[in-house]
Formats: structure tokens, C-alpha cells, sequence
């Protein structure tokens, strides 16, 4: 499995969600977002957690 299937950053989740990077960095700074790390300049989420995420979504 390469970096590129473990790890989504913040286009990555706008392009799978359909919302705008801004959005998505809006919901990062109010904590509605999975935990991230920061990798030298860019943040970035475990894909499966956001994957989990959406779902909870659909669920709620």
C-alpha cells in the first residue's frame, strides 16, 4: 500500500466529498474533522478515518 492510499489531505477530501478546500478547512479548524498530522507543510488525515467519517454522516 503506497502514501498515496493511506493518507488523504485537504484537496484530496474536497475532491471525494464534492465540497470546496475551503470547506473543508473550515471544518478542520471547528474540529468537525478526524484527527491530522502535519508531514513538513502539508496536514493530512488518514484516509480510512475520513472514509469512516462520511459514513457517520449517512448514519446520523
Amino acid at each position: 500500500m503506497s502514501e498515496h492510499d493511506v493518507f488523504i489531505d485537504a484537496a484530496g477530501i474536497a475532491a471525494y466529498s464534492g465540497r470546496s478546500i475551503e470547506t473543508i478547512r473550515y471544518w478542520q479548524r471547528m474540529g468537525q474533522l478526524p484527527h491530522s498530522a502535519k508531514v513538513g507543510r502539508r496536514r493530512v488525515w488518514k484516509r480510512a478515518d475520513i472514509e469512516a467519517w462520511l459514513e457517520s454522516k449517512f448514519a446520523a
